[in-house]
């Protein structure tokens, strides 16, 4: 059997990594994120929109508020 070329694997990579952002991708575009939020995700994700609309409350603070902050700017400037 002949040897593979270092060359030959390296273009296999990135045709596999390309295929497999485009599988991403077109995930992504018939299944929005927003439409698999569960458990834990959904909450923080509502604590990000509380955050957005300067909503603060005492029950913010028994989940860690690091994760929906981070959300909340993201949300804040991409939003609109």
């Amino acid at each position: 059997m002949p040897a593979v070329s270092s060359r030959r694997l390296t273009q296999a990579g990135y045709a596999l990594l390309a295929a497999a952002l485009l599988v991403r991708l077109v995930s992504v575009y018939f299944h929005p994120l927003s439409h698999r939020l569960y458990s834990d995700m959904a909450n923080y994700a509502n604590l990000a929109e509380d955050l957005r609309l300067g909503i603060w409350k005492p029950t913010h603070f028994f989940q860690p508020i690091g994760f929906p902050y981070i959300m909340y700017s993201f949300k804040s400037t991409t939003s609109t």
